[in-house]
């Protein structure tokens, strides 16, 4: 059984997953399979989706876990990593002392919604969860109904995956708090 399916299945979800499928290219063997998962996290709906590649051309589709809104919000948040050069650009040119080298600032960039920003970046448990990791989470116009965390570098095990989810949990509690305070 794959780490994924266990997570499901641990939360009382349903899993599917497709028939493996094998190409053979003038590069060699290609292989895919996809993953797929809903399951409820604390009261909310989780999808997860993975196309799980490997072969002659070792492309993935990047992991990706869905947390259905607890109610359907018009905020908008982006968080992702800050690239290579924008962390070197900011090691270089602040002060080697400066508390903003120390914090998840550092590590991300935020667009979105300020107050959800600020409220998120205040919380010791959220700051501890995200730092370190390498993720990107969502939450767009298009999609007002969902909050998507993607993973760049893939997960390890099964706790990562509750990690993941613990973050999806928080980022929708702050959701809903910051849309009935706007009101």
């Amino acid at each position: 059984m794959n780490q994924i399916q266990e997570f499901i299945e641990k939360y009382l979800g349903v899993y599917h997953e497709e028939v493996k499928k094998v190409t053979h290219t003038p590069n060699g063997k290609y292989t895919s399979q996809a993953k797929w998962g809903k399951l409820k996290y604390k009261e909310s709906s989780i999808t997860m989706s993975i196309d799980e590649v490997s072969g002659a051309d070792p492309v993935t589709e990047p992991f990706r876990m869905v947390m259905k809104l607890d109610k359907p919000s018009s905020i908008e948040l982006l968080i992702y990593p800050h690239s290579y050069l924008g962390r070197r650009f900011r090691e270089r040119f602040l002060n080697k002392n400066s508390p903003s080298l120390q914090t998840i600032h550092a590590q991300y960039r935020f667009t979105g919604n300020k107050e959800l920003i600020t409220q998120l970046c205040s919380m010791d448990t959220f700051r501890n969860l995200i730092f370190n990791e390498y993720i990107c989470i969502n939450i767009s116009q298009q999609k007002l109904k969902v909050v998507t965390i993607t993973l760049a570098r893939g997960y390890r095990d099964l706790e990562h995956l509750e990690t993941l989810a613990s973050i999806l949990k928080i980022v929708n509690n702050l959701v809903s708090k910051t849309e009935e305070g706007n009101r």
